[in-house]
């Protein structure tokens, strides 16, 4: 390739640079802020107060990517793990009219953090809601209770062997 061709082609790739940039700041700005349930699922850990979950599963049904299974999975962790931590809290936290994907995946939170009981009652209270077949599937490798002691922060994990 010539001298001048290479010109050419750097003028051709330097004149689509402005038109490139605008179409990715368009797209950029388009996307809007974060919804709440998001933001809350992201952050909970600076702020872990189990008030601020108080109607979560109100917000989570609004989002678009409940289709996703996989969705659930944190969701079940972090429950878990609240409900763990704060168990005068559970009553607060399980909607008055949940769905089937909700039922499910508060009935697995509640198994995982050793709330077998309750898990049951839930199961029972709301026996008239068609279990989630697809759901229950999907979130049944998980385990039957969470570990005994807690994640290490700060710091590389030290090997046991």
């Amino acid at each position: 390739m010539t001298f001048r061709a290479r010109i050419l082609n750097w003028l051709r790739v330097a004149a689509w640079m402005p038109v490139l940039l605008t179409a990715n700041v368009a797209v950029a700005q388009t996307q809007g802020p974060p919804d709440p349930a998001e933001k809350l699922m992201t952050f909970f850990y600076a702020d872990p107060r189990p008030e601020r979950l108080v109607g979560f599963f109100d917000e989570f049904g609004k989002l678009p990517g409940l289709r996703n299974w996989q969705a659930y999975q944190p969701i079940v962790g972090l429950f878990a793990v609240v409900f763990r931590s704060h168990p005068s809290w559970i009553d607060r936290l399980i909607p008055a009219k949940p769905d089937a994907k909700t039922i499910e995946t508060l009935a697995v939170a509640l198994r995982l953090s050793s709330n077998v009981l309750k898990s049951d009652n839930l199961r029972s209270r709301f026996k008239e809601i068609e279990l989630d077949e697809r759901l229950k599937s999907e979130l049944a490798g998980i385990p039957t209770r969470l570990a005994s002691s807690s994640p290490r922060c700060g710091g590389p994990r030290r090997s046991t062997a």
